[in-house]
């Protein structure tokens, strides 16, 4: 603790020794341009010393001398703005000049300001403002937003309550949204429509119509999709209903507001109202009729191309090894006895089993709109799981590998033995790992749709 105190005591004394040696270098190069008649300069340096140590006396007379030069160099740039007529220079330099009096202020340095100057940069203040809001106005009739937004927002920098240029502001900022969204609905692009009127809802849920306009969009932009089967040709079809339940599944957990997902239990009752009899395998003419009774406008459909799923028989070979013992032994050159470790030949045995899954098939989404084929692939992979462990009778902890019929002390192979034993003595069945591989692929795919179907809707 002591010794905590003591560097922090330490550092507080270099820091301070690093801040006065900072103050007055650059307090004695403030004073070099003073002498040169380089008030700028040295008003800069004494400011900076001033940061590093405000006490510093020698600093603040330096800077309240040369610091009202640079003031009074503001306000002569300002009298000669006035005199040209340069209105928007003269309001800046006296915008500049009041900052620049401010920042002395914090030192306790005060400069003097005829009182009259504030009264010619208010009235000149006011003129520019009206200028700049009736220009603003102007572009706003001639569609010139963006440049009717740019003079908005520097008028309300100078003066942020002007007369309603927070508003109008606003509305040169929502405008092109909303007539763009305009556009695009008459043209029935209704997810561009929709996503333009969202620019507007953020900045005012209120204007005009947005609201009802975008709830027609979304009405109206409503892209559904029925999946009507997936095949399997090689007769049992349990594959392909579980992918088309897996993969409903994920198509129906899809964030898009305009892509809707029959579920499966609707379905199911609209077929049942129309006594389609579906048994069969689901062709393409039977596919669309089946999209067209349900309302869909697009159709997922798809086979199953190959299903494996092997599981592997359990192997088990016997191995050869070196159970380390110690014993004591005398020693003739140190007339001592001493343990010595020897190696007794023992047996165990390694397990080994693979169990493994294959996994093929065939996605299609088509538009019933068009008979566009909008989306195709095909999902072709496998999945597998391994176990490969040891069992021993005795403690394997002094258990060493055999290598061309002796024991092997190398660590690299004591390591690769130890991990058979601490190895898992389970696997996944073909159940599980046909599950995972379901699940992996149809949420894949589904993304892949959902971002197709996107992509296809707001073309």
């Amino acid at each position: 603790m002591l010794r905590k105190s003591i560097n922090i005591l330490l550092l507080t004394s270099i820091l301070i020794i690093e801040g006065c040696s900072g103050t007055k270098k650059y307090a004695k190069q403030a004073l070099e341009f003073e002498a040169a008649g380089m008030y700028k300069d040295a008003a800069k340096y004494y400011l900076e010393s001033l940061r590093r140590d405000p006490n510093n006396i020698e600093a603040r007379i330096g800077l309240k001398n040369n610091g009202e030069k640079v003031f009074q160099d503001y306000l002569d740039s300002f009298f000669t703005a006035k005199a040209t007529g340069d209105n928007k220079k003269a309001i800046y330099t006296y915008i500049d000049a009041t900052n620049y009096a401010e920042k002395l202020k914090s030192y306790n340095i005060t400069v003097e300001e005829p009182s009259y100057i504030k009264n010619d940069f208010e009235s000149l203040k006011q003129d520019y403002l009206e200028n700049q809001y009736n220009a603003a106005k102007v572009l706003m009739g001639q569609e010139k937003y963006k440049d009717a937004q740019n003079l908005f927002q520097e008028v309300l920098t100078l003066d942020p309550e002007y007369k309603d240029a927070v508003n109008l502001n606003k509305i040169a900022y929502v405008e092109p949204f909303y007539k763009n969204a305009l556009d695009a609905y008459s043209q029935e692009q209704y997810v561009k429509a929709y996503y333009l009127l969202d620019n507007v809802v953020e900045k005012d849920p209120n204007y005009k119509d947005t609201k009802s306009l975008r709830e027609e969009c979304l009405e109206l932009g409503i892209y559904t999709i029925a999946i009507v089967g997936i095949d399997n040709l090689s007769g049992d079809n349990v594959a392909g209903h579980k992918i088309q339940a897996s993969l409903l599944t994920a198509l129906t957990n899809n964030n898009n507001p305009f892509i809707k997902i029959i579920d499966r239990e609707n379905m199911e009752n609209l077929i049942e109202q129309q006594r389609l009899n579906l048994s069969g395998a689901i062709d393409e003419n039977t596919a669309a009729t089946v999209g067209e009774l349900l309302g869909a406008k697009a159709v997922i459909s798809g086979k199953v191309i190959e299903q494996k799923l092997n599981t592997g028989e359990t192997k088990v070979y016997p191995k050869n090894g070196y159970q380390a013992y110690s014993v004591k032994q005398f020693n003739k050159t140190t007339q001592k006895e001493e343990f010595v470790t020897k190696y007794n030949k023992v047996n165990y045995k390694e397990y080994y089993q693979l169990n493994e899954v294959k996994l093929s098939y065939q996605v299609q989404l088509t538009s019933l709109e068009t008979g566009e084929i909008i989306f195709s692939k095909v999902f072709d992979q496998n999945k597998t799981d391994e176990m490969h462990f040891a069992l021993y009778e005795g403690d394997n902890k002094f258990l060493y590998p055999e290598v061309k019929g002796n024991v092997s002390l190398d660590r690299k192979r004591k390591r690769a033995l130890d991990a058979l034993f601490s190895a898992k003595k389970e696997l996944k069945t073909t159940t599980e790992l046909m599950s995972e591989l379901l699940e992996s692929s149809t949420k894949s795919i589904s993304n892949e749709i959902i971002n197709r179907v996107d992509r296809y809707i707001s073309q």
